[in-house]
């Protein structure tokens, strides 16, 4: 069972999943309807990264997990989703016994001005609150690998854009 935390993004790994028959839960805070074609096919768990207490069940069963959630619009929040929200993820996951971990963080971490090649040992430069609780994510991932031995991956996407509710494009491509 693959257990995935729910962005935009993250409906498109869940139609791939699907498609190659893979099991599916999902986590979400939201009430967003899910797609017909999702319908009996995945299991929704309602939790919030915030709260610790609500994330145990999400991922028991799970045999690996992507964490794609990000907060990005609202900065009061981003700390709590982005850094202290993955270390409360991945402390649930401790306990789960996953096998492995995808954890989407941002290429923003190394900041804009970072010139030449980066690799995952490059320090970063973030600029700004959203950008250092990215980081301090990966940070968090990164450690809980080290401590538990489980693998995790840790991407750093240029953009992340999506098909809007209803059909249209992307504010990215409007």
């Amino acid at each position: 069972l693959a257990m995935v935390v729910l962005e935009v993004s993250g409906r498109a790994l869940v139609a791939s999943l699907l498609a190659d028959d893979q099991p599916v839960r999902i986590l979400t805070r939201g009430s967003r309807a899910l797609p017909l074609a999702w319908t009996e096919r995945v299991e929704v768990c309602a939790g919030d990264l915030t709260r610790p207490d609500t994330l145990a069940a999400a991922v028991d069963g799970c045999g690996g997990l992507s964490q794609l959630a990000g907060e990005l619009r609202d900065e009061s929040r981003g700390h709590a989703v982005n850094a202290d929200g993955t270390g409360h993820l991945l402390e649930a996951a401790r306990h789960a016994g996953l096998s492995h971990v995808v954890h989407m963080s941002s290429v923003g971490v190394m900041g804009i001005d970072r010139p030449g090649p980066v690799d995952e040992t490059t320090d970063g430069a973030p600029q700004n609150a959203y950008e250092r609780s990215k980081r301090e994510g990966e940070q968090l991932a990164q450690s809980w690998s080290a401590s538990t031995g489980v693998p995790v991956a840790v991407l750093r996407p240029t953009i992340v854009f999506g098909v809007r509710e209803g059909g249209g494009p992307d504010s990215f491509l409007a």
